[in-house]
């Protein structure tokens, strides 16, 4: 069972209101977000980099990755993809990349999706 999605995401923002804004607008492609980390990027003080997790509840691996691209859809294109990487035990791990977001204040995001547990 695919039960979350990982996030992370690069924002413009100057600050910590700003970003929870834009996290705001991308809530309405990925649902309710569960926020581990929000803080200004180390390397680039002009980004706030966010860690979190979405609700996933999908069953089967093809379907899982299907709705995973259409969602990641919504949210830019030009996505660099990783896998689906199959494993013993019919798990699966499935990851990519967006440097070309489409939601204003959104730099660049990473998503991934397992069923390991």
């Amino acid at each position: 069972m695919f039960e979350t999605i990982g996030w992370r995401f690069y924002i413009n923002a100057k600050t910590k209101d700003n970003a929870q804004n834009v996290l705001t607008r991308i809530e309405k492609v990925t649902g309710n977000l569960k926020i581990s980390s929000l803080e200004q990027y180390w390397k680039d003080n002009s980004l706030f980099e966010v860690y979190c997790d979405s609700s996933f509840q999908v069953e089967e691996p093809e379907k899982a990755i299907f709705e995973v691209l259409l969602l990641v859809n919504q949210l830019g294109h030009d996505i660099d993809i990783v896998g689906p990487l199959l494993y013993e035990n019919e798990q699966v791990e499935f990851s990519g990349n967006c440097s070309r977001p489409s939601i204003v204040g959104l730099k660049w995001l990473h998503f991934y999706l397992d069923n390991f547990r």
